[in-house]
């Protein structure tokens, strides 16, 4: 009973402990995830450097994370760089004096007013407007008309409060904005740190949580192993699904007229990456733009592109390399994928398909459980009846159970008559039987 206090007692200490530990650990779980997904899909490239630096793990682990930080960086930057300067090129274009005139020109023609409906608006505002404007005018000393004070005094206050709060708004952004990148950058080095310690001391972690967990040993690997083919099968789709819908929507826009592939590029593939937006963000105000110029052929082959094309790669790409590399079913991992979107949000594109492979690693590892037990248990029953139909008394039977109590109690009832003649004899009289027949009656 001690003990059974004792065990609830520390459990209870776990729980509340672990649930203060994963608060502290909430707001890096993000670069912490990344960094175990990164981890797993690094594991060829960290090997290739464990053997060629003779065992050096620590030393291999530093430079894959090298390695793939500047593989992240170095394209984002060349990335960033391409696209600021075709901006900068397009805003020099736009600004230039023939460009700029040309353009005022067309605004001109596109917003111009007509002098009725200006006229129109301006008698509407008289109408309504002038009849406060006596009560504004007042005399001054010299008498000339003056606006009076309270007025002055209104618009003021009407004017500097919006002013004030929209000054405390941009403070308040801009110290957001500070925010934002200063979180930003302790995820970035969390991540960073998170990723070489995972490389170097992963395999140390994984043996240490699996002698926590009361599982087998074999059935924790198959499910890490599980878990590790479908992250990188989804990472990998995400990547390949991204990169296709980006390229084909920059194609696409270079082939109806539009300018700046690089910028364009970018863009699209970004977006890509997130499901909730996708590159029609791209694609769609593009198609927007050739209606109002009139280029209505341009905008249905871009809608048509956008829609048939980009839009069904990303499930079309996620299924087939699910079923490839995680050897999970077409219609599973489509299912998977849409599922965890519209439940978990843009994460269950990650979580669906892990889910739903490590829910089928587990089925197969409790049908492997229940086909041993259930052999283990015919075996048994098995010999146990091996073992009933080996004993004496399933040998003889039971019609041979009443000849050996007859012989049984004739052995007790001679035994009987003996002791009782022996009783009846004088003391004197010697005992006549042979030794051999008394030493037979005795067996």
């Amino acid at each position: 009973m001690v003990r059974l206090v004792s065990l609830w007692v520390i459990f209870c200490l776990i729980l509340a402990l672990g649930i203060m530990f994963f608060k502290v650990i909430m707001p890096f779980i993000l670069p912490l995830f990344l960094a175990a997904v990164v981890a797993m899909i690094s594991q060829p490239l960290m090997n290739y450097f464990i053997r060629r630096t003779n065992g050096h793990v620590r030393f291999a682990a530093g430079l894959t994370t090298t390695i793939l930080v500047s593989a992240i960086l170095i394209p984002l930057c060349v990335g960033i760089f391409l696209g600021s300067l075709q901006l900068f090129t397009t805003v020099v274009d736009t600004l230039d004096e023939a460009n700029w005139n040309k353009a005022v020109r067309k605004i001109r023609e596109k917003v111009e007013i007509s002098n009725d409906k200006f006229q129109q608006i301006v008698d509407w505002s008289h109408e309504y407007l002038e009849y406060d404007m006596d009560s504004l005018v007042t005399k001054g000393k010299s008498g000339e008309p003056q606006i009076s004070e309270d007025f002055i005094r209104k618009n003021l206050q009407a004017t500097l409060v919006p002013v004030a709060k929209r000054s405390l708004g941009v403070a308040a952004s801009t110290v957001g904005l500070l925010g934002t990148l200063f979180s930003a950058l302790v995820a970035w080095i969390m991540f960073i740190i998170a990723l070489y310690y995972f490389l170097a001391d992963g395999y140390l972690l994984i043996e240490s949580t699996q002698s926590l967990i009361p599982v087998h040993v074999d059935y924790q690997r198959k499910l890490i192993d599980q878990f590790q083919k479908v992250v990188r099968a989804v990472v990998i789709a995400t990547f390949l699904a991204a990169i296709g819908q980006g390229l084909t929507t920059a194609i696409a826009l270079s082939i109806v007229g539009f300018d700046h592939f690089i910028i364009f590029l970018i863009l699209a593939t970004i977006t890509s990456m997130v499901p909730l937006l996708g590159s029609w963000l791209i694609w769609m105000p593009c198609a927007v733009w050739l209606m109002y110029q009139g280029h209505w052929g341009s905008a249905v082959f871009l809608i048509l592109i956008g829609t048939l094309v980009v839009g069904t790669m990303d499930n079309i790409i996620r299924t087939y390399v699910l079923q490839s590399d995680a050897k999970l079913h077409p219609l599973l991992a489509f299912v998977s994928v849409l599922g965890g979107l519209q439940v978990m949000g843009l994460w269950g594109v990650f979580i669906g398909p892990i889910v739903a492979s490590c829910l089928h690693a587990l089925i197969q590892i409790f049908n492997t459980e229940l086909k041993a037990f259930s052999q283990e248990k015919f075996q048994a029953q098995g010999l146990m009846e091996t073992l009933e139909e080996n004993s004496p008394t399933a040998e003889t039977g039971p019609t041979d159970e009443k000849p050996s109590e007859t012989s049984d109690s004739e052995a007790s009832a001679e035994e009987a008559n003996t002791t009782q003649n022996t009783e009846s004899k004088p003391a004197s009289e010697p005992d006549k039987t042979p030794p051999g027949k008394k030493k037979k009656r005795r067996r």
